[in-house]
């Protein structure tokens, strides 16, 4: 993605306080971790094993899953666009993924 839009070169940057995750910023999130997961991003922690056994070959999405619902239980596992989850849940979980 690029540090800054043509809009922002044009218009200065947008304001980027908020108080409450809008349904845009949580469905880039959404995307964000969803292309984590299927780039085996989150295996070193939540490994899939190789079906011949020999090393991980990527994320194991229902681990992270049972580990992210047990540590924050106000998000939905699988995340979907809807309903917008707390804000307050939505912070923990990029904590939870960094």
């Amino acid at each position: 993605m690029p540090e800054e839009y043509f809009s922002d070169r044009e218009r200065g940057p947008r304001q980027r306080i908020m108080p409450d995750i809008t349904p845009a910023a949580w469905g880039g999130i959404v995307a964000l971790v969803h292309s984590r997961i299927f780039n085996g991003a989150f295996g070193a922690d939540y490994p899939e094993g190789c079906p011949d056994g020999r090393g991980t070959t990527g994320t194991d999405g229902r681990a992270l899953g049972l580990a992210l619902r047990a540590e924050i239980p106000e998000m939905n596992w699988p995340l979907q666009i809807e309903p917008c989850p707390p804000t307050i849940a939505v912070l923990d979980l990029l904590e939870f993924c960094h």
